[in-house]
C-alpha cells in the first residue's frame, strides 16, 4: 500500500471533493518541496557559473525556472472569487495563455482556475509556473488516457513591461550573443522584475561574447553613461556596466572615474577613524572593484599610479577600501589580461607589510610567478608577530612554487623553525609545484 492509498482511506469520511482537493494540496506542497530544492541547486550552480568579474548576487533567472519539464506562461486573470475565508478561486481567460521562454511550435498548457490566497483585479496579467503531475503514473495506463495536467505556482501580477519581457524571453536556441543583446536592453528598464531578471543573465555572460562585436553596435554611450551617473539604478547591476565600459569604452571614459569615484575614495581617506561618516565601499557601492578595473584598463599606467596612490601604497587607506583594490587587480590580471602581471604584482607587493591583508595579496604574487618579493617575504616571516597569526602559511607556499634555489633553502629553515605552520600550509595545499624558471 503506497503513502496516498493509506491517506486516502484515512480521510475517507470526507467527501469525494474534500478528497481531491486535499490530494492536489499533498502533492502541490510536496512537489513545491522539490521545486525549493531545484531552485536552491540551480542557485547554487549559477552562483558558481558566474563569468562577469565582479558582478555579484548572481540567483536563478526566468529561463533557468521554465526548462522542461517545467514550463512558464503569461496569462490574464478574468475574475477573482472569494470562496472561503482567505481561498480566492482565479479564473483565467485561456485564449491568453502563452507560454515563456519556448519555441513557436510548442503546445499551450490548459489552464483555467486556479486556487490562490490574495485577491487579483480582473485583467491582472500574471506569470505561473507549472511542472507536470505525474501522480497518475502510479496506476499504470492512466497517464496515456488523459492530457498532462499541471500543478502551478502562485501567480506573480506583471506590469505590462514585465509582460513584454516575458513575451519576448529568448528560447534555448537563440545564441549567446543575441540572448546578451536583449538582456541588456533590458537593464535598464524601470521594472525591477525585469532589471533584475536581466541582470542576472547578464552577469553569466562570458567575457568572450561580451567582446562580441553585435554586442557593442547595441551599446549605447549615452544610456551607459547616464545609467552610471545617475541613481534610478540598482547599484549592484552598475558593476556589469563598468565592465562594458572597461571593454568597450574610449580612453577619455576614465574621467568618468574621476567624476564618479574618486571623491568618493577622498571622503573615504577623511572620515578614517570617525564611525559616523565611514563608509563600507563593498556594501555601500558594490560596484567601486568594477569602476577601479574599467578605470586601469582604460588608463592604463598612469590610472594604475593613481589607484597605488590612493590604495596600494598607502597605509592609511581602510580595509574596505584594500579588499576593493586588490579584487580589481585580480581581475585585471586573471581575466581582463589588460596588464602585465609583473606590474600588477607590483602594486600587490606594495601592502606586504600590511597584518591587515598581506596573508590576501601573497598568494597572488605567486600565481604570478612575482619572485622579487622573497626577501620581504622572508623577513616577515621572522618578524616574531607573524607566528600569532596566518601569513607563514601562504609564505611557506609561496616559497614552495618559487624556482629559485634560495626559497629551498628557506624553506629548509622555516621548516624547523615552525613545523605547525609548514604543515599547515602542506594540508591546504597538499600539491605544489615548482614554477618554470623565467628567462630574461
Amino acid at each position: 500500500m503506497t503513502t496516498l492509498d493509506w491517506f486516502g482511506r484515512f480521510v475517507g469520511r470526507y467527501s469525494k471533493e474534500v478528497l481531491a482537493q486535499s490530494m492536489r494540496f499533498v502533492r502541490a506542497a510536496t512537489i513545491s518541496l522539490v521545486m525549493i530544492g531545484l531552485l536552491a541547486f540551480g542557485t547554487l550552480v549559477c552562483f558558481q557559473a558566474i563569468s562577469c568579474p565582479l558582478c555579484e548576487g548572481v540567483g536563478n533567472t526566468i529561463s533557468d525556472d521554465v526548462k522542461s519539464p517545467a514550463v512558464g506562461v503569461i496569462a490574464v486573470c478574468q475574475r477573482c472569487t472569494e470562496i472561503s475565508d482567505g481561498q480566492f478561486e482565479l479564473e483565467i481567460d485561456p485564449k491568453s495563455v502563452v507560454p515563456v521562454g519556448r519555441g513557436p511550435n510548442e503546445p499551450t498548457p490548459q489552464i483555467d482556475r486556479l486556487l490562490v490566497f490574495e485577491a487579483l483585479p480582473p485583467k491582472t496579467s500574471v506569470f505561473l509556473i507549472g511542472i507536470p503531475d505525474d501522480c497518475e503514473r502510479d496506476h499504470p495506463g492512466v497517464a496515456e488516457k488523459k492530457p498532462i495536467s499541471w500543478i502551478w505556482t502562485a501567480p506573480l501580477a506583471v506590469s505590462t513591461l514585465g509582460r513584454e519581457y516575458l513575451h519576448g524571453l529568448p528560447t534555448e536556441a537563440t545564441s549567446e550573443v543575441q540572448r546578451l543583446i536583449y538582456f541588456y536592453s533590458h537593464l535598464f528598464s524601470t521594472d525591477s522584475f525585469v532589471n533584475e531578471d536581466a541582470y542576472n543573465e547578464c552577469a553569466r555572460v562570458s567575457l568572450s561574447i561580451m567582446r562580441d562585436p553585435d554586442f557593442q553596435k547595441t551599446v549605447d554611450r549615452e544610456s551607459l553613461v547616464g545609467a552610471l551617473r545617475g541613481n534610478a539604478m540598482n547599484p549592484k547591476h552598475k558593476s556589469f556596466l563598468w565592465m562594458v565600459l572597461a571593454e568597450w569604452g574610449k580612453e577619455s571614459d576614465q574621467e568618468l572615474f574621476r567624476e564618479l569615484v574618486t571623491p568618493i575614495l577622498k571622503r573615504q581617506l577623511e572620515s578614517l577613524g570617525d564611525e559616523r561618516v565611514s563608509v563600507d565601499l563593498a556594501k555601500d557601492h558594490p560596484w567601486m572593484a568594477a569602476s577601479i578595473a574599467a578605470f586601469i584598463k582604460l588608463g592604463k599606467e598612469p590610472a594604475l599610479r593613481e589607484i597605488e596612490e590612493f590604495i596600494f601604497a598607502n597605509p592609511k587607506c581602510s580595509m574596505s577600501m584594500k579588499s576593493t583594490g586588490i579584487n580589481a587587480a585580480r581581475v585585471l590580471g586573471n581575466d581582463l589580461r589588460a596588464m602585465e602581471t609583473q606590474r600588477l604584482a607590483r602594486s600587490l607587493a606594495m601592502m606586504i607589510q600590511d597584518a591587515e591583508c598581506a596573508d590576501l595579496v601573497i598568494p597572488d604574487l605567486a600565481r604570478w610567478d612575482y619572485w622579487d618579493a622573497m626577501p620581504e617575504l622572508v623577513r616577515l616571516f621572522d618578524r616574531p608577530d607573524s607566528a600569532r597569526g596566518f601569513v607563514r602559511t601562504p609564505i611557506i607556499n609561496y616559497l614552495r612554487r618559487c624556482p629559485l634555489p634560495q626559497a629551498d633553502q628557506h624553506l629548509k629553515r622555516m621548516r624547523s623553525e615552525d613545523p605547525t605552520a609548514y604543515r599547515r600550509a602542506l594540508t591546504n595545499v597538499p600539491v605544489l609545484e615548482k614554477a618554470p624558471v623565467l628567462t630574461p
